[in-house]
């Protein structure tokens, strides 16, 4: 993948992933006291269209993404890529434990519901970190002239 394609594709993945952080912002911000079906179909549709993404967007950056060309064009950077790898793998077992208990929500489950949220809310977080991270590993490896001597 080309430099400028890189970067291209990782931003617009970062802006991807805020739209979908935000729609799942506005769902965890009140839970509903009585009633729970239609904000729990809500939060189900709207993590699930994040877990998809995610999940692709990780799979891409391993197979397609950066990380090969970083570790190819600066090999010392090679702690910060692998922990950014296994951040990955970390993400996903937290998606998956989030997406199997908003399955198994109902009605009922206020307290469920409200520990559902904390957690959406420390995962965004969690992203928001990973993405910067990536971002700024990027804009670090593919914009520094480090220059040769000739």
């Amino acid at each position: 993948m080309a430099e400028q394609s890189i970067a291209e594709w990782l931003q617009a993945e970062h802006e991807q992933v805020i739209v979908l952080s935000d729609r799942l912002r506005e769902c965890i911000a009140v839970v509903p006291r009585t009633g729970l079906e239609p904000w729990i179909t809500q939060i189900r549709n709207h993590f699930e269209h994040f877990r998809a993404h995610m999940l692709r967007h990780i799979a891409l950056e391993e197979d397609k993404g950066y990380l090969r060309e970083v570790l190819e064009r600066r090999p010392t950077l090679a702690p910060r890529v692998q922990r950014l790898a296994h951040e990955h793998q970390e993400l996903i077992q937290l998606i998956d434990n989030l997406n199997r208990s908003l399955t198994g929500l109902t009605n009922d489950d206020q307290l469920v519901a409200h520990d559902c949220c904390r957690r959406i809310g420390d995962l965004l977080n969690v992203v928001e970190h990973h993405e910067s991270e990536e971002n700024d590993l990027v804009g670090f490896v593919f914009t520094l002239d480090i220059g040769t001597s000739e």
